[in-house]
């Protein structure tokens, strides 16, 4: 009687077979939304870090005569490692002073010498803090520390705040970065051999619409970021 009641509770080879089928039909159902929640997280901390820069350029402008960092003090390059990293593997480079990290940090380079001294205290934004890495690119990128190319538009750092508004939505001052390897460190640019091939370069985000081509997070002018689509 004990052996009966025992063999009508196993699970019969058909029973497991319907069991593990349900579980794969639920798996196919909701890992594509779990992907979706996931890129969509991404995208509103990646949206939140680039507003948070904003916020660090204007209140850098408020102290430098109401302009924004110009081309030589951000190193004339538009990709850097966080202030104080050094590119690897190269004898040559120097603990990085330049780019938008290091200006929005508060370093500035005719005073401050990276061979002898610490980071300073953070002035506007820390240039080694998370709000630089984007949570959708690919972990060879968040590793550098910096996920975030910058604008050498000569005219950020001419136009005031009045022209800057005129030009709030027309001009992408911070973005992805997709298409460069960090310049050297310690050094003005620019740089030669420093773009991604085609096949190497991140795709952090989609767009809503579905389409399967990647896109980027700009901050415009104006302190609002937008979605575009990149080849």
């Amino acid at each position: 009687m004990h052996k009966r009641l025992q063999a009508s509770h196993a699970f019969t080879l058909v029973e497991l077979l319907v069991v593990i089928g349900i579980i794969s039909v639920l798996i196919g159902v909701l890992l594509p939304a779990l992907t979706s929640v996931r890129r969509s997280a991404n995208e509103t901390k990646c949206k939140a870090n680039l507003k948070q820069i904003h916020v660090g350029m204007v209140l850098y402008a408020n102290d430098n005569r109401d302009r924004f960092p110009d081309p030589a003090t951000l190193g004339r390059f538009a990709y850097r490692r966080p202030p104080g990293a050094r590119t690897p593997g190269d004898p040559a480079a120097l603990p990085e002073t330049y780019g938008l990290a290091a200006v929005l940090h508060g370093i500035r380079t005719e005073r401050f010498n990276p061979l002898t001294l610490p980071l300073p205290k953070a002035r506007y934004i820390d240039g080694t803090s998370g709000i630089w890495v984007c949570p959708g690119q690919p972990d060879y990128m968040q590793e550098i520390g910096n996920t975030y190319a910058f604008s050498l538009n000569t005219n950020l750092a001419k136009w005031d705040s009045f022209r800057r508004g005129r030009e709030r939505d027309t001009v992408t001052v911070v973005f992805d970065n997709v298409t460069l390897r960090p310049g050297l460190t310690g050094f003005i640019g620019p740089f030669s051999g420093y773009v991604l091939p085609q096949s190497q370069r991140p795709y952090p985000h989609r767009l809503r619409r579905g389409g399967i081509r990647g896109a980027i997070c700009e901050l415009k002018l104006g302190g609002h970021v937008v979605l575009t689509e990149v080849n």
